[in-house]
């Protein structure tokens, strides 16, 4: 199971249609007309530009699709992470930091020790944080951190990966959180804080055999 996220703030006030990581299904043409007409129907009831936020360099996916299509309707804009830059393959309208400011209010948090920084999203209207690859869901709506082998496999990569990786996680638990929307995997729908501190103790995902 492969996600993204659709995110449109309840009541006036937004700034934007926002999509994180977002991906056209390419289940067939029929599917993939379905979700764009249905994201295009969105558009124009908001009347709201649409913002394309990408949380490592992995997952641009189809946000240049995307965003040539709004660009010229409502208008468009792609963010991803000052690190990510210089390396995904899409237009980057607009890089943030940790903690910036970002559309609809959404917060992010710099996860280290992968490959590469990855940023996971903070959505306080839902009580809800996005994850790209850094959390994976698994059976029984529960979750594992990504393993040491998603680190840089060099000695010193693997020295950051044990020193930084659970240790940058720990500011999300000081937050209100309810939902856990991972990239891959099933989401977690209720007690998130709780899950996720579980998941901080707990082997990695593809090392834990009772999944």
């Amino acid at each position: 199971m492969v996600g993204s996220v659709y995110y449109e703030p309840p009541g006036k006030g937004a700034d934007a249609i926002v999509l994180i990581d977002p991906l056209v299904p390419s289940g067939g043409p029929k599917e993939r007309e379905r979700f764009l007409d249905s994201l295009d129907a969105d558009a124009e009831r908001s009347r709201l530009p649409v913002a394309i936020l990408i949380g490592n360099r992995y997952h641009s996916r189809s946000s240049q699709e995307i965003y040539d299509r709004y660009r010229q309707r409502r208008g468009s804009s792609i963010w991803a992470p000052h690190t990510a830059k210089d390396k995904l393959k899409c237009a980057v309208t607009n890089t943030f930091g940790n903690a910036d400011a970002l559309p609809n209010g959404v917060g992010p948090f710099l996860i280290e020790g992968l490959d590469d920084p990855e940023v996971v999203f903070h959505i306080p209207t839902y009580r809800a944080l996005v994850f790209s690859d850094s959390l994976i869901g698994v059976s029984n709506h529960r979750v594992r951190v990504a393993p040491a082998s998603w680190g840089i496999e060099t000695p010193a990569g693997q020295e950051n990966y044990r020193k930084h990786f659970r240790k940058s996680f720990r500011p999300l638990l000081k937050l209100d959180v309810d939902l856990l929307l991972v990239s891959h995997g099933p989401p977690v729908l209720n007690d998130g804080k709780r899950e996720l501190a579980e998941a901080l103790e707990a082997q990695a995902w593809g090392e834990d055999t009772s999944f």
